[in-house]
């Protein structure tokens, strides 16, 4: 489930890496059914954060089910499954720990039925506060206009999330998530649990 969105009917693994210098973080991060249909992603990543400000890069590459006959190095914009994205994220403040976020499609596999790109669009609000050692949040997602998400405005990603990492030993921990999504423009609501070791 990604921005409100079933992408997959099967559990996942998803692993990722990623390297930090100064302001700048360059990543990769994957995702791998493991019942059901095929459905392989392999993205990249790149944030430059300034003060409470962050610019971000990403690029998303989402085999079809088949998972044949597609070169990952094809950056055609008519025939790529590449698509590049654009974002901002913003925090208020630490004593008001809201994120807004902001992220657009501006390249390659986010075409209409007549190949035209569509420039979707994502808007999200995101209050975390943390209670007992829980890290309660409250997000808000919608896009403006028809595009990859919705055929039109809509609000595809309501719900909350309770975060918590379990300490294992002195040194190794995990960190567990259960979130309640909604989607309107889908009619549809999910309940996730993730652990991340």
């Amino acid at each position: 489930i990604w921005r409100g969105l079933k992408l997959s009917e099967s559990a996942a693994i998803q692993p990722s890496i990623s390297f930090t210098k100064d302001n700048f973080l360059l990543g990769s991060w994957a995702s791998y059914t493991i019942a059901r249909e095929s459905v392989q992603e392999i993205d990249w990543f790149f944030v430059y954060k300034l003060g409470q400000l962050s610019f971000i890069l990403n690029n998303y590459y989402t085999l079809p089910d088949t998972g044949s006959g597609y070169s990952y190095f094809n950056i055609n914009p008519s025939s790529t499954l590449h698509a590049f994205e654009g974002g901002i994220s913003f925090q208020l403040s630490k004593s008001f720990p809201l994120t807004l976020f902001a992220a657009t499609m501006f390249y390659g596999n986010d075409r209409d039925i007549n190949g035209n790109l569509m420039f979707s669009t994502y808007l999200e609000a995101n209050y975390i506060v943390n209670i007992s050692k829980i890290d309660f949040g409250i997000f808000l997602g919608l896009t403006p206009y028809k595009g990859y998400y919705a055929n039109d405005f809509a609000i595809i990603n309501l719900g909350f999330s309770a975060t918590k990492t379990i300490a294992l030993t002195t040194e190794y921990s995990i960190k567990t998530k259960g979130s309640y999504v909604l989607n309107f423009a889908q009619k549809s609501v999910f309940l996730l649990f993730t652990i991340t070791l």
